[in-house]
C-alpha cells in the first residue's frame, strides 16, 4: 500500500498515485517477458487507486497513524477487488 499526500499534501497527489501504478504495471509487464522466457512463468498484479481523506495522527505522540490508513484503505480495497478481475 502507498499513501500520497502525508505529510505534506501535494496538489497533483492523485496524479502522482495513477502515475506510480502505471508505472508498477508497466516495470511488471517488461519482468513478465523475462520470466516467461526464462522460467515459463508470469506474474499477475491487479492495483486500485482511491481517493479520499485519511485521518492520520502523529505517531511519535501515540496517534495511530498507520492503523487508521491501513484499515481505510483495506475496506475500499475489498469493495473494489471484485471490479478488478478480468
Amino acid at each position: 500500500m502507498a499513501v500520497f499526500g502525508l505529510p505534506r499534501i501535494r496538489e497533483d497527489d492523485a496524479l502522482r498515485a495513477v502515475r506510480a501504478a502505471h508505472a508498477m504495471q508497466s516495470t511488471l509487464a517488461t519482468l513478465n517477458e523475462e520470466l516467461e522466457q526464462r522460467w515459463g512463468v508470469r506474474l499477475v498484479n491487479r492495483t486500485g487507486v482511491n481517493t479520499g481523506e485519511v485521518v492520520a495522527g502523529d505517531p511519535t505522540t501515540g496517534q495511530r497513524l498507520v492503523t487508521a490508513t491501513r484499515s481505510t484503505s483495506r475496506r475500499a480495497s475489498n469493495r473494489l477487488r471484485p471490479a478488478s478481475r478480468s
